[in-house]
């Protein structure tokens, strides 16, 4: 059964059991060469011999260009392949991670710009592999200026951070930035 976010579809050019030749046990891609083909057209592309439809790809790239990561609704598979997509965190399963991710990285914000911002929630959470070393996670978040007035349509802003956590645990983030709207 397929998820209906997952833009894996039947449209992909390479089926399932299509490439096998079990008389010598071997496996061969067969690749349906159509008008337009490009070779980065296994940009992603699925154990199985699945890949992404072009529309689902191009949409996919509009994203990642557009958000640089951070806005990414298309969901992908993860675990995909070795630096894999970047692919939208649903659910509430990452956020304690990513909260602690942005504590971090607002106060790093804090440090490097001599302000006083404060944590408040999680707007929206994706994530990439590192290949086997690790996740980047790609988060945006609000947090309310400390020392702005109560009411102040300045206190609450928009903040862009980009965290890493490793195999072996380890957190870190790489920037934090306040979102331009």
């Amino acid at each position: 059964m397929m998820d209906k976010h997952c833009p894996i579809e039947e449209e992909s050019s390479v089926k399932e059991g299509e490439g096998v030749d079990d008389s010598h046990n071997k496996v061969s891609i067969s690749v349906e060469k159509e008008e337009g083909y490009y070779s980065d057209d296994f940009i992603v592309t699925y154990a199985g011999g699945r890949k992404m439809s072009r529309k689902h790809r191009k949409e996919y790239i509009r994203q990642m260009n557009e958000s640089e990561g951070f806005d990414i609704t298309l969901d992908l598979e993860l675990n995909a392949q070795l630096g894999g997509p970047v692919v939208p965190l649903r659910g509430d399963f990452y956020k304690p991670l990513c909260a602690e991710l942005s504590h971090m990285a607002i106060h790093k914000f804090n440090k490097e710009n001599v302000l006083n911002y404060e944590f408040v929630e999680i707007v929206n959470m994706t994530a990439q592999m590192g290949g086997v070393a690790g996740v980047w996670y790609y988060i945006t978040f609000n947090a309310k200026d400390v020392d702005a007035a109560k009411d102040s349509a300045d206190a609450i802003k928009t903040f862009q951070a980009l965290g890493w956590q490793g195999v072996s645990a380890d957190l870190e983030v790489s920037f934090c930035s306040l979102l331009m709207l």
